[in-house]
């Protein structure tokens, strides 16, 4: 009897994909779901794969929610898929707005003209904040013009994390 762990919701890179078939012919999917937190089984079964199954794909990040189930105390936990959601459509549908942090202590002086630089590459409807920093100095929260508003895609924080760094944008649901 497998014992309930509970409801999660994780966002993971999905791996190992494997189309299967239940008993009674219906398709569902087993695949790996990995975060930095370490890696589960992910159980998809044919409810929630005649929701999702062309969206399942391998070395693509979703958005996850499910249970947490293990038949006994010695079995790594499985997620028993309810819902996924790729994590480009989910950022969407969360987040409002972004804030990038600038730390000038740190980066060139040209750091400013490139995260403009990215901004302008994905025009859309996501306000932008920048928290600016220079240590000892100064540090200040400004409002980006509505001109430079973006589409939030995971391709978009990988651009500005390559010029301000890595953990440097965050998502609020707030504007």
């Amino acid at each position: 009897r497998a014992r309930q762990m509970g409801d999660v919701t994780i966002m993971g890179l999905m791996s190992g994909l494997r189309l299967t078939k239940t008993k009674k012919g219906d398709r569902m999917a087993i695949c790996q779901l990995d975060d930095f937190e370490g890696s589960v089984e992910g159980l998809i079964f044919p409810e929630a794969y005649k929701q999702c199954g062309m969206r399942l794909k391998d070395d693509e990040s979703f958005l996850v929610r499910g249970k947490l189930e293990a038949k006994d105390d010695d079995e790594r936990p499985r997620l028993i898929v309810s819902d996924l959601t790729q994590l480009d459509s989910a950022l969407r549908m969360m987040a409002r707005s972004i804030r990038v942090r600038v730390d000038l202590g740190v980066l060139p002086e040209t750091a400013l003209a490139g995260v403009k630089r990215v901004l302008s590459n994905h025009p859309g409807e996501t306000a932008v904040s920048l928290e600016i920093h220079r240590p000892a100095e100064f540090a200040a929260l400004v409002r980006v013009d509505d001109k430079l508003r973006v589409k939030l895609t995971a391709d978009l924080v990988h651009n500005l994390e390559t010029v301000t760094g890595s953990g440097t944008v965050r998502l609020s649901r707030s504007v």
